[in-house]
């Protein structure tokens, strides 16, 4: 019988995990966008004004950005696929110039194996890509990883450059969401733990930064701190989602198992950087919860540090026997992402003792190697930081992503992405024949989604209306931004009214807003096709 050396076999496994791992990322570049993508880039393809000028449910920072990235796409594009593809490839690019500024930073303070850290970092941002690139949780993670980078290049010539670029970038990180402020304030620590003086000029140009860009939201787009203060009487609660906790932090570890290591990480890790990983840790799952829905996407801030934590705990650590464990737990949840829906919410006490006990386990086998002196050798921590990734895997796979499973006919699975793509194609075909064609002006009573297929022009400043749809939030009736919403409904160069059926529904507004509704458009005898009901105006 042939024998094997160790390190062949080592060998062949990194090659094999970063075969899977890289395919995986490049199957990411060919999704199609999510829906929240499509809505910011359909408000403003729809919108008559500037993105700053245009509402979206996203502050103005996060409008900026993405108008910037969706006008470069458009550059590269012909249509609707190559459209979504160049922003994919964009943002791709965005996250990798991120993890080579980061790359650079540690480098330059002789931080080990920086490339591999910024690989773990950027690599789960892009195993996250998926389902949330582009949000603005992820966006925030790619501006304070570049922020931490720059900040660490500040020891060469010109520091204060580097410390105002930063600065820049640590702003971008808090300004894209109003919960993100944490995240820039997080990579703040990092750089402090690495060099005092860097951290203290950082901190001093992000506050410059910080003032400057409230002055000049002020002065220049004074409607902006309106948007932000009604978007409070729409909001969520963080006592509101509470319910919902439990089943959401049993999905996202059995999606992300590297979450179940964390635990172990922090035993593993040792002073300032234990305090580091359970502070970050601590700061981002509580961001997911003050927000108040859970979503996917905003988890990506804790799965980072988690997998970047996890990854530096393993490197002098992780055997084969382990990692060949490791990489055994990530396939199988990979394998049970694509189950069917309701065969995982039936068997959700199974799914959560199991995770349970696999988050035991670590925690026991740190405790008992914790005693034990670490050793390094060549490419264990290259092994590390591809069984770290491959536990972020399970969640970015193309049927867990909902990318290649096909829709069952008892409707527990909704249509793939690509099947959603080509029936909103259809659909908006349809549309336009009825109406007249894409460049007919008309006011939608639609999810922000609906602009993205439609495109047809809208003077309304908010081409979804959301104020409108959120009946079940009594304060938005005061608001100046309910009231310029109905005002919408008014407006005369609109030729034609598209409702959302499942989205907007009429008989759940006030009176006055049926009042407008019915003096302004004909709904009696209106077409309805794919979910839209199409409402010519009252001659």
């Amino acid at each position: 019988m042939l024998h094997t050396p160790r390190r062949v076999r080592h060998r062949f496994a990194v090659v094999v995990t970063g075969v899977a791992v890289l395919g995986l990322a490049l199957m990411d570049l060919a999704a199609p966008l999510n829906a929240n993508l499509r809505y910011e880039a359909g408000v403003k393809i729809a919108g008559t004004d500037t993105a700053a000028g245009t509402f979206s449910h996203r502050p103005l920072a996060y409008r900026l950005v993405m108008d910037a990235v969706f006008r470069s796409a458009h550059l590269l594009s012909t249509g609707a696929v190559t459209l979504e593809l160049a922003v994919r490839v964009l943002l791709a690019l965005l996250a990798l110039g991120a993890g080579f500024l980061l790359r650079q930073g540690l480098a330059r303070h002789r931080v080990a194996q920086p490339g591999l850290h910024a690989a773990v970092a950027v690599g789960g941002l892009v195993m996250l890509g998926l389902v949330s690139a582009g949000e603005p949780d992820w966006l925030a993670v790619v501006f304070t990883l570049a922020g931490v980078g720059v900040a660490l290049l500040g020891d060469r010539g010109r520091p204060w450059l580097y410390a105002i670029s930063a600065g820049i970038l640590f702003v971008a990180a808090a300004g894209v969401k109003i919960v993100t402020l944490p995240l820039a304030i997080i990579g703040l620590v990092v750089v402090l733990v690495v060099d005092r003086r860097l951290a203290g000029r950082a901190l001093v140009a992000s506050l410059g930064v910080g003032v400057l860009y409230v002055i000049a939201t002020v002065l220049w787009v004074p409607w902006e701190i309106q948007w932000l203060l009604d978007l409070r009487a729409v909001q969520n609660g963080a006592r509101d989602g509470l319910v919902d906790a439990g089943p959401y932090a049993v999905a996202l570890v059995a999606q992300r198992p590297v979450l179940a290591l964390l635990p172990a990480a922090a035993i593993l890790a040792a002073g300032r950087e234990r305090a580091l990983v359970l502070g970050a840790s601590a700061v981002t799952a509580g961001l997911i919860v003050a927000q108040g829905q859970y979503f996917a996407y905003h988890a990506v801030p804790l799965v980072v540090v988690a997998a970047v934590a996890v990854f530096r705990v393993l490197r002098d650590r992780l055997s084969a026997v382990a990692g060949a464990t490791l990489l055994a737990v990530a396939v199988i949840l990979a394998g049970l992402s694509a189950v069917d829906p309701v065969w995982a919410v039936d068997h959700e006490p199974l799914r959560a003792g199991g995770l349970a006990a696999f988050a035991l386990t670590s925690v026991i086998w740190a405790l008992g190697v914790r005693a034990r002196p670490t050793v390094r050798r060549p490419g264990r921590a290259a092994y590390a930081a591809l069984i770290t990734l491959a536990l972020v895997v399970p969640g970015a796979t193309p049927w867990s992503a909902q990318l290649l499973r096909a829709e069952n006919t008892d409707g527990t699975r909704p249509p793939n992405a690509f099947q959603l793509r080509t029936a909103r194609t259809a659909t908006a075909e349809r549309v336009h024949r009825v109406i007249g064609g894409p460049d007919v002006d008309v006011t939608y009573l639609t999810s922000g989604e609906w602009t993205y297929w439609l495109q047809n022009p809208t003077r309304c400043r908010y081409p979804s209306p959301l104020f409108l749809q959120r009946t079940r939030k009594p304060a938005r009736l005061l608001t100046a931004s309910y009231r310029e919403n109905v005002g919408c409904l008014t407006d005369p160069a609109a030729r034609w009214l598209i409702i959302e059926t499942a989205w907007f529904i009429p008989g759940r507004q006030p009176a006055d807003v049926r009042d407008v509704l019915a003096r302004h458009w004909d709904c009696q005898d209106a077409t309805t096709t794919g979910g839209l009901r199409l409402c010519p105006r009252r001659v």
